[in-house]
């Protein structure tokens, strides 16, 4: 059986479409992942690591904020607009309905917590922070979500391509010409860049036609069961960040954060696979559920050999991004070194997550998700506060070990894939 899966993947693979597909994508996300640890060195080494430290904090509490941005808006516009391009206007008019009222409440409690817990105190830098990360960017990302569902991966490409290298531009010129070196300064590059980006997004959406503004209750009960695993992943992946900023110096941090932004940059790898693969997972579900779990096993074959390659890639480039960031950032090869083999583990993961997606087992999905994050939560900040760095590594990995074999196992149950009863 073992053989005939991975004949199948490799058969998957070999399809001349999925594979240019896959070569488009994976261009795309490998330019913004160079793009963005470009971007995070040059701000590493004109910020210097305490500055760069706090501007984790920040990336970390918004990044928490915008997973609930939206209530999960996104997920149905690229489900159903695949089935059906018709429903396109009430689509568009239901996420933002939603990506607006929830972005801002989001933003106001993300700043009156990082007013509350950062000194010196910042407000407009962090306003500034809290609407780039959390409103602007899920609109950015609203119309890359819209491009997928209408299978323009060609555009989609473009979109994530250029807002990479327009933050990358923007960083060098702030930072190499106008020499910016705070962070106060440099939230105004930021923002402008958000802003810019958001305009050009609205040009290109315009031609598909002007939003019906309604709501979908179906849909926004699927997407409360979408947002909230999102909400408490996002939370079990910064919350050592978080942590670790009340337990320890933000010199620390900044290596730290570092190191875990690099990781989770790097992940575009598996995105690249799994943004064109979903649709095709929701068309299998269609045909039943033996082609789904076909499809499942086939790409959780090729995601465990890009999540290798990956964590493989980062572990010998460690010593050479800590180089790049500059003199204060010695200790952030040897986390990354750690913190590497996290790609693989989300990268099978992820297959599960996704297939029961598709199989609108969102309620299911999300109580595996709401519990393993909890308890990883949970264990991360015990870990952390008890034993610090050594503590947050043990509490990630038991985390996602214990998740992704939970997902499976609901995958497998779900599809009768099982040769026993859960």
């Amino acid at each position: 059986m073992t053989e005939q899966r991975i004949t199948s993947a490799l058969g998957l693979v070999r399809q001349p479409g999925l594979i240019l597909q896959y070569i488009g994508s994976a261009s795309s996300q490998l330019i913004v992942l160079a793009a963005q640890l470009i971007t995070f060195a040059l701000l590493a080494r004109h910020l210097g690591e305490t500055q760069f430290g706090k501007l984790m904090t920040i990336t970390a509490t918004t990044q928490i904020a915008v997973s609930l941005c939206g209530v999960g808006s996104e997920e149905p516009m690229i489900r159903r607009l695949v089935r059906d391009r018709s429903c396109y206007p009430s689509l568009l008019g239901h996420c933002l309905l939603l990506i607006t009222s929830s972005g801002l409440g989001l933003g106001a409690i993300s700043v009156l917590i990082l007013y509350a817990s950062m000194q010196p105190p910042m407000f407009t830098t962090l306003v500034i922070f809290a609407v780039s990360n959390i409103l602007l960017f899920r609109y950015i990302y609203l119309t890359e979500a819209i491009f997928i569902g209408r299978l323009e991966y060609m555009r989609a490409n473009k979109l994530v391509v250029t807002f990479a290298i327009a933050r990358l531009v923007i960083a060098s010129i702030a930072t190499l010409l106008f020499k910016v070196d705070n962070l106060q300064t440099w939230a105004f590059w930021h923002g402008a860049t958000y802003v810019v980006t958001v305009l050009g997004c609205a040009a290109l959406l315009r031609p598909l036609g002007a939003p019906r503004w309604t709501t979908m209750p179906d849909e926004v009960r699927r997407g409360i069961h979408v947002a909230i695993p999102f909400f408490l992943g996002n939370l079990r992946g910064n919350v050592d960040v978080l942590v670790l900023s009340f337990a320890v110096g933000p010199s620390t941090v900044g290596n730290y954060g570092a190191a875990s932004r690099i990781v989770q940059a790097s992940q575009v790898t598996l995105w690249a696979f799994n943004r064109i693969m979903y649709p095709k997972l929701v068309a299998g579900a269609a045909e039943g559920h033996q082609t789904l779990l076909e499809l499942a096993f086939q790409q959780a074959f090729v995601m465990t050999a890009i999540g290798g390659v990956t964590s493989i890639g980062l572990y010998i480039i460690s010593p050479y991004a800590a180089a790049a960031f500059g003199e204060g950032f010695v200790s952030m090869a040897g986390y990354l070194r750690i913190l590497c083999w996290i790609v693989l583990l989300v990268g099978i993961q992820s297959v599960a997550f996704d297939a029961l997606a598709a199989l609108e087992r969102h309620a299911l999905r999300a109580s595996i998700a709401n519990i393993c994050s909890v308890v990883g939560v949970g264990l991360v900040a015990a870990l952390t506060f008890s034993f610090g760095i050594a503590g947050t590594f043990v509490a990630i990995f038991v985390t996602l070990t214990v998740s992704l074999a939970s997902m499976w196992l609901a995958l497998l149950h779900v599809t009768n894939g099982l040769p026993f009863k859960l």
